[in-house]
């Protein structure tokens, strides 16, 4: 069994369920101010990694497109629509997130069928 990993901060927590990692519960630690703390479980060792990644290469990615959507929302305001080549290139995102590599460990995708089973009729 693996070590369980704490946290009390919202935003760590919620990417770790995000990510697919066990949550174990939660609990209250007094003191002035009293707080959660979130428990979960890493059985594959990921945790540190997704917090890595979270806090320093998807918050930065989301900040930056939050002052993208507030650029559009300009945009939009002054001219009633925006369309990509209203935002400046410089802007936008040339580089999505990279998948994972492989042998590292990934969520389990949901069941269900995928794109791939579709068909055209």
């Amino acid at each position: 069994m693996s070590t369980p990993l704490e946290t009390s901060n919202i935003w760590v927590a919620s990417c770790l369920l995000s990510q697919g990692l066990p949550f174990v519960g939660a609990h209250m630690v007094p003191g002035p101010p009293p707080r959660a703390v979130f428990v979960f479980s890493d059985p594959h060792g990921a945790a540190e990694r997704l917090i890595y990644q979270f806090l320093n290469e998807t918050t930065r990615r989301i900040i930056r497109a939050r002052g993208v959507m507030a650029d559009v929302l300009d945009v939009t305001r002054a001219r009633g629509s925006c369309d990509p080549g209203d935002v400046p290139k410089s802007r936008l995102f040339a580089n999505p997130p990279s998948p994972p590599r492989s042998g590292e460990w990934e969520p389990s995708a949901k069941e269900g069928s995928s794109s791939d089973e579709r068909h055209a009729g």
